[in-house]
């Protein structure tokens, strides 16, 4: 990813979703989800994803910590208490 003049550039983005405390955002593209601390303008982590599709979806559970990831023919739900911020 490349900053330029405050823009991040990550490449194709397919799906966001915002944390409900606003400091926590999951991007999914080209195949990876990342995580990024808004506070910090920094990411906090990077995963492939498990198919060669991008996520379809991105949705926080309403307590915040878990993250339901929608890809072509399944659901991952991914445990978002345990990243470091």
């Amino acid at each position: 990813m490349r900053k330029r003049r405050g823009v991040y550039s990550m490449g194709a983005v397919a799906s966001m979703a915002l944390h409900k405390d606003g400091k926590l955002l999951a991007v999914a593209g080209q195949n990876a989800l990342s995580f990024w601390d808004l506070d910090l303008g920094s990411r906090l982590a990077r995963y492939q994803l498990p198919y060669s599709v991008a996520a379809q979806g991105l949705a926080f559970s309403p307590r915040g910590d878990l993250l339901a990831v929608g890809l072509s023919s399944s659901i991952q739900l991914w445990d978002t208490a345990k990243l470091k911020r």
